[in-house]
């Protein structure tokens, strides 16, 4: 690491947003400007973190770092953490942040809401027994370039077994009280959205605002699109199987074990005959009945 912002307290601080860039270089720009036009009345922070990218983001960080030394506070890899698969990466963030409150986005999403930080700081303010508030985004296909609301839902609060059906907001909405993420890494094994939503959510209400304040960006290859469709598949069972473990008494495991099946069904239909004998076995484990129904499906296909 060249640089690290060693883990501190500063209560003129009061929100840290953790950022995180591996090779985001033609999006980079757009993420860290949404930073910087920020109108609050208070001190914010950026902890930028590049996570050893081989494209120009270490570049465009110092830049806006010179430029903007009171917000961007960045942290420079030579050893990509994220592929170490232990959270050192989210570990490395966090120990940076002094804010009361943290918010989030990634070095390929942007905020376009000058007031996003500010109208979120005043409701979490105003309203104790919350432990996080997130934001709708417009969600943008850089490849076919179509658009549409992350969620459609009017303003409401999530429990957990809500946000593990599906996503109920984006990364780059969020804001929550640091204080209420203390222990997250002692009783979780794995530093995920949906993971971190439902720890949150145990420590306090969760709301839901409709307003857009941020773009999410799909269409990019990222960690789901690199990753062979077997291995994600393995990825997102361990991850469900984690939030069984330690949520599973604030859902029906049927919400998961339908959402296995069709994973590995996907990883079924893309892989090799080893990787598809895998896949039907996983998919038989947590969907006995529709596996069989899905194969004599395919076989009767195969004699017309």
């Amino acid at each position: 690491m060249n640089q690290e912002i060693k883990s501190r307290e500063d209560s003129s601080i009061v929100v840290s947003i953790r950022c995180t860039v591996y090779n985001h270089e033609p999006y980079l720009r757009q993420c860290l400007d949404g930073f910087v036009m920020q109108k609050t009345n208070f001190r914010f922070e950026a902890i930028v973190h590049d996570d050893a990218s081989t494209d120009n983001s270490a570049a465009i960080i110092r830049e806006y770092a010179e430029k903007y030394p009171d917000i961007i506070k960045p942290i420079y890899e030579t050893e990509n953490q994220y592929s170490k698969g232990d959270d050192s990466l989210i570990r490395i963030v966090e120990a940076a942040c002094a804010g009361k409150y943290i918010a989030i986005c990634e070095g390929d999403d942007y905020w376009t809401d000058p007031l996003k930080l500010q109208k979120q700081v005043d409701f979490l303010e105003a309203h104790e027994e919350y432990s996080l508030v997130a934001d709708n985004a417009l969600v943008v296909n850089t490849i076919t370039g179509e658009s549409y609301f992350f969620n459609n839902s009017e303003d409401r609060d999530y429990v957990i077994s809500d946000m593990v059906q599906c996503r109920k907001f984006p990364t780059a909405g969020v804001l929550f009280r640091r204080i209420s993420f203390e222990g997250f890494h002692e009783t979780c094994r794995y530093s995920y959205d949906t993971m971190e939503w439902c720890y949150l959510a145990k420590k306090g209400k969760v709301h839901f605002c409709s307003n857009i304040s941020s773009v999410y960006r799909r269409g990019m290859q990222g960690v789901t699109e690199y990753t062979p469709k077997l291995k994600w598949a393995k990825i997102v069972e361990s991850w469900n199987m984690e939030l069984i473990r330690v949520f599973g008494q604030y859902f029906d495991g049927e919400i998961v074990y339908e959402s296995l099946f069709n994973e590995y069904k996907q990883a079924f239909l893309k892989s090799n005959t080893r990787g598809r004998i895998v896949s039907v076995w996983k998919m038989f484990k947590y969907r006995p009945a529709k596996t069989i129904n899905f194969l004599f499906s395919g076989f009767s296909k195969l004699l017309k």
